[in-house]
């Protein structure tokens, strides 16, 4: 299996066993775009298409950003400059946002 990013910045992303269950279950197209996506993030924590976003409710502390239109990367920042971050899940906006 590829790995979920590539090691090109200086962003520190360390990854849970629910984020690797999640990515292991994707199609490879998903897996793709989700790597593209995580190159992007590394590059530009901020940058307009990420959509990166707080969550609320019982998300609270965690953030999310966008793969596509239903794919969702949700994560947790460590300092306010995302230079650590943990990914938590990967998956379709429902069911990363249903745990």
């Amino acid at each position: 299996m590829p790995s979920p990013c590539c090691a090109k910045s200086p962003m520190k992303i360390s990854f849970t066993n629910q984020y690797f269950s999640d990515f292991r279950h994707l199609s490879r197209d998903e897996k793709d775009a989700v790597m593209a996506t995580l190159d992007l993030f590394r590059d530009d924590p901020l940058h307009a298409s990420l959509f990166n976003h707080a969550l609320e409710g019982r998300l609270k502390g965690q953030r999310a950003i966008a793969v596509d239109d239903d794919l969702r990367i949700v994560f947790r920042a460590h300092g306010g400059d995302h230079a650590e971050v943990t990914l938590i899940a990967v998956g379709p906006h429902q069911r990363v946002y249903r745990r």
